[in-house]
């Protein structure tokens, strides 16, 4: 399971060690392929206040831990593996892969979630209402309950 940009990274993951991996859960993949990064950082801008309160803390921290510098350097890194590698991982990935936004996510579009969806080998979707781009800390029974289902084999 993985969240935003790390869902580049499971897809990585399960494209170069398909033994490995079973199921993935993406939740609302981000940095969308061919949208320019400041428009991605206008998404991230207008999702934080739909997140949490308790939420921005624990990301401000993790990005101050991290520095400014290296959270750039980072970002610029994530938009060109966006811009040339993530769909081709995508479409590298045959197991079945549930695909989840929440439905104020401005982050990850429906849009896109569906496209990642249709580009991996056994993927579906799911919108969690009420939740935003980290629909995993807003509403961890909701995701809970999609993961058991999609675990069990029923449909998402």
């Amino acid at each position: 399971m993985a969240n935003s940009v790390g869902c580049q990274v499971t897809a990585a993951f399960a494209a170069r060690h398909p033994r490995l991996v079973s199921r993935l859960v993406m939740v609302g993949p981000a940095l969308e392929p061919g949208t320019p990064g400041r428009r991605q950082v206008g998404r991230l801008l207008a999702d934080a206040p739909r997140e949490p309160l308790s939420l921005i803390p624990l990301a401000a921290t993790d990005y101050l831990l991290t520095g400014l510098l290296r959270c750039a350097a980072s970002f610029r890194t994530a938009l060109r593996d966006a811009a040339e590698s993530f769909e081709g991982n995508l479409t590298q990935v045959h197991v079945p892969t549930l695909v989840v936004r929440g439905a104020g996510d401005t982050i990850a579009s429906a849009a896109w979630v569906r496209r990642v969806a249709r580009t991996v080998q056994d993927g579906r979707t799911a919108e969690i209402p009420g939740a935003a781009h980290a629909a995993h800390y807003s509403a961890p029974d909701a995701m809970a309950a999609l993961i058991e289902k999609f675990r069990l084999g029923g449909p998402s």
